[in-house]
């Protein structure tokens, strides 16, 4: 079965974070 998905992903600074929606 397919699940959406929350990925937080984290560059140099730890205060500055991406949240990704991916259908894995």
């Amino acid at each position: 079965m397919v699940h959406p998905k929350l990925i937080v992903d984290c560059g140099l600074a730890s205060f500055h974070c991406v949240l990704k929606f991916s259908v894995n």
